[in-house]
């Protein structure tokens, strides 16, 4: 069972995928920012980030970019989530670190093929591993 790091500023989102994710074998640690991840994190063993590439304030490259100077969290995979994946998103996503970016508006077993992927498991059946 992995644990999931989930930063979104939306708390409708975070709460769905809060409550979905563990039906799917994952444990979740959900948070509105950043500063609150750090937090979370310490007394948690996280196997993954996942981060809304806009976090409310259109904030979450930057957001990307700080967690990865973090000490502890600097090294984990960090999956964006974008209402819109842009060619252009792609690359700003590359170049702040992250190691995928996938669609908020996704489909199951595509987001959890994306997670097995950047978690180093073999992808799920049905599931498109291409982030």
């Amino acid at each position: 069972m992995a644990t999931l790091l989930v930063i979104d500023a939306n708390a409708g989102f975070r709460e769905a995928l809060a409550y979905c994710l563990p039906s799917f074998g994952h444990r979740v640690v959900a948070v509105e920012d950043v500063e609150s991840a750090r937090r979370a994190e310490a007394g948690d063993k996280v196997d993954l980030v996942l981060i809304d590439a806009g976090l409310g304030t259109g904030q979450g490259l930057a957001s990307c970019l700080a967690l990865r100077r973090d000490p502890k969290l600097g090294r984990l995979p960090i999956l964006l989530l974008a209402w819109e994946v842009t060619p252009t998103l792609r690359e700003q996503a590359r170049l702040v670190g992250a190691n995928g970016i996938a669609p908020k508006l996704f489909e199951w077993p595509d987001l959890l093929g994306v997670i097995d992927r950047l978690l180093g498991g073999p992808p799920r059946p049905g599931s498109q591993t291409g982030s």
